[in-house]
């Protein structure tokens, strides 16, 4: 049988193998890091229920992307000492993603609770953690959203 890579891909995640067939219509590329890390306005309530009253930095990881699990890391480290918890890890689908079922299954999406600082110090730390600045450039071209969302008792900022 000839088939191709992401067809195979898709018949092991959704269990379909009609889709193994080229005569198929192509199935849908799964969305990734990129794009659920624009929607995740998408876990405010979660974010709530994890920590009401404290700042809540949310990220999306994928260990199956070298990237995206070096920045885990990264903001691990340098929020650890700053955690009121471990860090929540929930699938999309926990969380209420409302696509949750076109999200590549290797997609977790991770809660970092925090105490005894303010969104003002998390967004720095987070920052320091992500951020390399270009040589020479004249002005800071950082954005949280290319990482992550921070909310304070729900309000994402």
């Amino acid at each position: 049988m000839h088939t191709t890579q992401g067809r195979l891909y898709y018949a092991l995640w959704k269990g379909n193998l009609d889709v193994l067939d080229l005569k198929s219509e192509n199935p849908k590329v799964p969305l990734g890091v990129k794009e659920i890390t624009s929607s995740l306005n998408q876990s405010e309530e979660k974010a709530k229920l994890v920590s009401p009253n404290s700042p809540v930095f949310v990220m999306v990881r994928d260990f199956s992307n070298p990237v995206s699990s070096e920045k885990y890391l990264k903001i691990l480290s340098v929020l650890n000492s700053h955690l009121e918890s471990k860090p929540i890890v929930l699938t999309p689908r926990e969380v209420g993603f409302i696509e949750y079922d076109s999200i590549a299954p290797t997609i977790e999406i991770v809660f970092f609770p925090v105490c005894g600082i303010d969104v003002d110090e998390v967004f720095k730390i987070v920052k320091k953690a992500v951020y390399i600045p270009t040589s020479g450039a004249k002005k800071d071209m950082f954005r949280m959203s290319a990482h992550g969302v921070i909310f304070n008792a729900g309000k994402a900022l």
